[in-house]
């Protein structure tokens, strides 16, 4: 649940679907 939080502070960032992606694998 902390790429939630990433995604909040980078909500205009266009980055954050490549991140929560990531932190989705990592998260396994």
């Amino acid at each position: 649940m902390q790429g939630k939080k990433v995604a909040r502070e980078l909500l205009f960032d266009p980055e954050i679907e490549k991140i929560a992606k990531a932190n989705r694998k990592a998260a396994r």
